[in-house]
C-alpha cells in the first residue's frame, strides 16, 4: 500500500478472532488504559464496575522530559512561536508535572491502579504490568 501502510479491517477479521477466543479468557467488562491527563480518575471511577477495570499510566519526570524533547523540534510547534520558548517549555513541563501529580493522588485516594512508566520501560514489560493490574 501507499507509504508502506497496512490495513487491518476489523470487520473482516472479527469472525476469525471470535472463533479463536476461549470463553472465560477475557474480563466481563472492558478494561481501560488511560494515558495522558485528560481522563481524571474521579471522572472515570463512576463508570467502572470494579477498580481493576482501569489503570493510569504515570510518566516519570525523565519520561516526561524525553517526550517533551522529542516533540519540541527547534523552530517547530507553538512553543517556538512564543516570545520566550525556553520559558514556555518550562511552563509546559510544570503543567504536565502538576497533572501527573493530581492523577497519582486521585487514583490513590480512589483506590485505582497506576503504573509508572519510564524511558527504560519496554512495551513487553508494560504489557505484562497492565496484564497483572487487570488480573488477566
Amino acid at each position: 500500500m501507499r507509504y508502506g501502510w497496512r490495513l487491518y479491517a476489523t470487520d473482516d477479521v472479527m469472525r476469525d478472532h471470535a472463533g479463536r477466543a476461549t470463553p472465560g479468557e477475557a474480563p466481563p467488562e472492558p478494561c481501560v488504559i488511560v494515558e495522558g491527563f485528560r481522563l481524571l480518575p474521579h471522572l472515570v471511577k463512576p463508570l467502572l464496575d470494579a477498580p481493576q477495570q482501569a489503570v493510569w499510566l504515570i510518566p516519570t519526570p525523565g519520561f516526561r522530559q524525553a517526550a517533551f524533547r522529542g516533540r519540541s523540534v527547534p523552530g517547530e510547534g507553538f512553543v517556538w512561536r512564543t516570545s520566550d520558548p525556553a520559558r514556555a517549555g518550562r511552563n509546559l513541563a510544570e503543567r504536565d508535572r502538576m497533572f501527573t501529580t493530581r492523577i497519582e493522588e486521585e487514583a490513590e485516594r480512589l483506590r485505582l491502579h497506576t503504573i509508572e512508566v519510564d524511558t527504560a520501560t519496554t512495551e513487553d514489560a508494560l504489557a505484562e504490568r497492565v496484564t497483572r493490574a487487570f488480573r488477566l
